[in-house]
């Protein structure tokens, strides 16, 4: 045993035995070292080999030059930056755009959707460098796995069949067809703010996780309009439709959009020479009224949000009662100052 010695390891073959044969690692050790060291160099933050796939659409390697000038460029923070002014211009552009042109807005409307066919060109190559870099739907990271990307592939897609269905229908000389519905994706570009502004990214997922809660307030919102809106068909039932008549052969009506009450001993009254009747359309060319469940929502779904309430509640007051002011006080507080501040 003293005797023996023990034969010293090759230099630079300790712990390698296992990962010489790593098909995985020499492609990793390809981006440290080799051609792709000019590409990399400075990226030094950039993970090449846990971030991108070895294979991309069953025949990009890292080793082929152009998935490798693909996964520099995506990784670049300056191509972030460069997507995001470009998408700012294309912004301006299409708010620069007229519906109704007249004069130079003619000249302008032209020049917009010219540019239209420059930004669908960048817009795809951008996708196409991202799909090449990260692989396109199969791998973890692929670029259909995040859904704001899914969203950009949408728009440039729409953007496309737009594109090739106006191109067709031109050279045809056939009648231009209407493309508004498809063409109206193209204003959802500014919600790719989102996906270069990391603070924005994560407010906007809260947001989407909140929706669940919101839900099961606005179930509750729902609940309370049509519970009062029920009350409201019992006590306000076709009153907004009475108006004051003169006692004259034909009952003429007054020239006023107020209603009055069919009670003798309580609301608005008319004059002497004046008699309640019903039959008109209710006040706001018949907008405010308990008549069905339907206007009886929107009815107090106008009075919760407090817009133009003091009219409403003059009109329940002439129909009905000065009591009406119960009902309205209840309305308000459960829905204007508690439910909707549920939301906020």
């Amino acid at each position: 045993m003293a005797g023996m010695q023990i034969a010293p390891s090759p230099a630079g073959s300790e712990g390698r035995g296992d990962d010489a044969s790593d098909p995985n690692l020499k492609e990793d050790n390809y981006f440290s070292s080799g051609p792709a060291l000019g590409l990399t160099r400075g990226m030094s933050e950039i993970d090449l080999s846990s971030a991108h796939p070895a294979t991309v659409l069953f025949c990009f390697s890292k080793r082929n030059p152009l998935r490798r000038a693909c996964i520099v460029v995506s990784e670049h923070v300056l191509f972030d930056r460069l997507i995001l002014l470009i998408i700012v211009v294309n912004c301006v552009m299409l708010s620069m755009w007229a519906p109704n042109p007249t004069g130079s807005q003619v000249n302008i409307n032209e020049v917009v959707d010219g540019s239209e066919l420059a930004f669908l060109l960048i817009f795809s190559i951008e996708m196409l460098i991202r799909v090449l870099a990260k692989g396109f739907v199969r791998h973890k990271n692929a670029y259909l796995r995040d859904a704001w990307n899914r969203l950009d592939f949408l728009i440039v897609i729409v953007g496309w069949v737009s594109f090739i269905l106006d191109s067709a229908l031109a050279q045809s000389g056939g009648q231009q067809v209407d493309l508004k519905a498809i063409r109206i994706f193209r204003v959802l570009r500014p919600l790719r703010f989102i996906t270069g502004i990391t603070d924005v990214k994560i407010l906007m997922s809260s947001v989407i996780h909140s929706l669940g809660s919101l839900f099961s307030v606005a179930s509750l919102m729902f609940f309370l309009v049509l519970v009062f809106g029920l009350i409201g068909m019992e006590i306000w039932g076709g009153s907004f439709r009475t108006r004051c008549h003169h006692l004259d052969a034909n009952l003429t009506a007054l020239h006023d959009d107020r209603p009055c009450s069919l009670n003798e001993n309580s609301g608005r009254q008319c004059d002497a020479e004046q008699v309640c009747m019903s039959g008109a359309v209710g006040p706001d060319f018949g907008f405010y009224s308990f008549d069905n469940i339907g206007y009886a929502s929107l009815t107090v779904f106008t009075l919760i949000t407090m817009e133009d309430w003091p009219n409403l509640s003059l009109h329940m007051y002439d129909t009905h009662s000065q009591y009406s002011v119960i009902y309205i006080i209840i309305v308000i507080m459960l829905g204007s100052w508690f439910m909707i501040n549920l939301f906020l």
